[in-house]
């Protein structure tokens, strides 16, 4: 008897001559599902690897479905997440993941909560405007022209530093700028000496005993500031810049000097003047070695008799000591043999408070 051999219940008994069917096997072709079908793994591992390294593993025993090679694979867990949201996540460094319900970050919107940085970040602002505001009203804006304050009034800060030191924001315009100026105090003196007779010495205001307006001076007879190592205190009241409060900063020494000469020769000197610092100490009578903080010089000789002459040091930045005597002396830069002269200073020096 050939053929199919149809038996009770409907099914085919394999005979050598009818099956065709190749539709069983995905290594041999693609294929289409001709229904729904169902493949029991019951307590089996149905692995799908290339060649022999694991891509996928179906576990029948814990239900869960596995993907990745030995040691980098990871586990998908075998149920639904709770609550809306979850996420998955690592439960272990094993691979296996978990449901997670994540925690809500707060940490990233300065109008939520205080926030603490982690690292060096940076707001590019790329051309634009960056406002912080209170309702509608602007209290600070930020953009390439540098940082705006203020409300109706507002004013911009500059965008460099002020080169140098003592400087201060002050206002540039009546508008809206700033910029960095120099600032500080000025202080005026006076002094002026009839008949010098000695050239190349220092010269320095009269003792306040004289009642003559702290201006007229007298010659000291030295050459250098070291020679001057004890001054008495009496000679020391002649101090017109009186006693330094605090830490000054010496910016600058102007003056304009006038020369008279009395002898009648045909060229007159150049004048220097300096501002020298006597440190004292309380109970003591003496007063030790100067100490020159600033220097100007006129610039030519002149044989125009009273013609003014100007001497300029800016920019020096010395510091000064606490609670020291400052004191301004000139002396006349002359070669003359025959030394008559009249001369007339009118100075002043600017520091700021360090």
């Amino acid at each position: 008897m050939g053929g199919n051999l149809k038996q009770g219940f409907g099914l085919n008994a394999g005979g050598g001559g009818g099956g065709t069917d190749t539709n069983t096997n995905v290594a041999n072709a693609d294929l289409t599902s001709d229904g729904d079908h169902t493949l029991d793994v019951a307590a089996t591992t149905l692995t799908i690897d290339s060649g022999t390294t694991d891509m996928a593993k179906f576990n029948g025993a814990t239900n869960k479905i596995t993907f990745g090679p030995n040691g980098d694979n990871y586990t998908f867990p075998d149920e639904r997440p709770t609550s809306t949201g979850d996420v998955l996540g690592a439960s272990d460094t094993s691979g296996n993941l978990e449901w997670i319900t994540p925690t809500p970050n707060t940490n990233t919107n300065i109008a939520n909560a205080d926030l603490t940085l982690d690292g060096n970040h940076s707001t590019n602002v790329n051309a634009q405007t960056l406002t912080v505001k209170n309702g509608t009203t602007n209290i600070a804006q930020m953009n390439a022209l540098g940082l705006t304050l203020g409300t109706v009034n507002n004013y911009t800060m500059p965008i460099t530093r002020g080169g140098a030191l003592g400087k201060v924001l002050a206002t540039s315009n009546v508008t809206t700028g700033t910029q960095w100026s120099s600032t500080g105090f000025t202080k005026s003196f006076t002094m002026y000496m009839q008949g010098l007779s000695a050239a190349n010495v220092y010269h320095y205001p009269e003792p306040m005993s004289n009642n003559k307006f702290l201006a007229l001076a007298r010659s000291s007879g030295l050459a250098t500031p070291g020679a001057w190592n004890v001054i008495n205190s009496t000679t020391i009241r002649s101090c017109t810049l009186g006693v330094n409060p605090l830490v000054t900063n010496i910016r600058g020494l102007n003056f304009w000097a006038s020369c008279l000469d009395n002898a009648g020769t045909t060229t007159l000197p150049t004048i220097t003047v300096e501002i020298w610092e006597f440190p004292v100490a309380a109970g003591s009578s003496t007063i030790s070695i100067p100490t020159s903080h600033i220097t100007a010089t006129t610039g030519a000789t002149t044989d125009n008799n009273n013609q003014w002459q100007l001497a300029r040091s800016v920019g020096v930045g010395t510091n000064t000591t606490i609670n020291t005597l400052l004191m301004p002396v000139f002396k006349v830069n002359w070669e003359e043999a025959e030394v008559d002269v009249d001369v007339w200073i009118n100075a002043s020096w600017n520091g700021y408070y360090v």
